[in-house]
């Protein structure tokens, strides 16, 4: 383009020229054209470098626009190609996955018993019926628990009345070994003995039960999603297939807490 635009200004000098050379006036008609030709030249030259280079755009396919493909999950660490049953699958997985946390909690907790380790976490299974309450409550919304020489627990209560509750509760809840015993108004303290070969023992089954406990959340999470699709092992084998590999991994993580906690009270 700036070639052609180069040339037509020399051809239009030279016509000029030619024709000035014909007049009466040459010599101002000649100082003209070239005024006009400098001014021409100083303008192009200018318009150069104002315009910037023009780049290509980047065009995607016809009709669709740029897509980050960061948060998308390989099909080939999907279990699912469909999107619905995906979902279910990772909704079931977390499901499991709570009661794996709740039972590595819980064990953890028999495990700090077993070694003489004292903590409120203690009496975190407690609940206490109150005459005027709709639902169960925890200890620790109807008072504190501190600790004392070690191997004591301080509960107090918030109400005097809350005393007889929460002395039935610790009873019942059958916590191997530990007798509240009544200090004033609204306080209660619980001796946590040092723990025998005997109360490892009885740690340890209790440690048993709460694996078994998860075991049976996990597949009753994977029973769900199999009636609410009704699936039937001849006609949905691939979905089936998925959900128990899902419940094999969980249930083998509950077995691998309670491995570890019998290992700690066995020592």
């Amino acid at each position: 383009m700036l070639s052609t635009l180069a040339l037509s200004r020399t051809a239009f000098v030279r016509t000029s020229l030619r024709a000035a050379q014909g007049t009466s006036n040459s010599g101002l008609s000649l100082a003209l054209v070239r005024a006009y030709a400098k001014a021409s030249k100083n303008k192009n030259n200018k318009k150069e470098k104002e315009e910037p280079p023009v780049r290509p755009e980047k065009v995607g396919p016809k009709g669709s626009h740029a897509t980050s493909t960061a948060n998308l999950i390989p099909s080939s660490k999907r279990a699912f190609q469909d999107d619905l049953t995906q979902a279910e699958y990772d909704n079931a997985s977390t499901k499991m996955g709570l009661s794996v946390e709740w039972s590595r909690k819980e064990a953890a907790a028999l495990t700090a018993r077993g070694v003489g380790l004292v903590t409120p976490s203690i009496l975190d299974s407690v609940r206490v019926s109150l005459p005027d309450a709709d639902k169960d409550s925890r200890i620790q919304e109807l008072g504190t628990i501190g600790m004392r020489e070690g191997n004591n627990l301080i509960i107090t209560l918030f109400e005097d009345h809350y005393v007889k509750h929460v002395e039935k509760a610790v009873y019942a809840a059958k916590i191997p070994n530990v007798v509240p015993q009544k200090v004033d108004a609204r306080t209660i303290k619980v001796v946590i003995p040092k723990p025998t070969m005997e109360a490892r023992t009885q740690l340890a089954v209790g440690a048993a039960k709460i694996a078994e406990e998860a075991r049976i959340q996990i597949r009753k999470t994977r029973d769900a999603v199999v009636r609410k699709y009704k699936w039937k092992p001849r006609t949905d084998e691939v979905e089936l297939e998925q959900f128990q590999k899902l419940v094999d991994n969980r249930i083998k993580e509950v077995d691998q807490v309670l491995a570890k906690a019998k290992q700690e009270l066995a020592k």
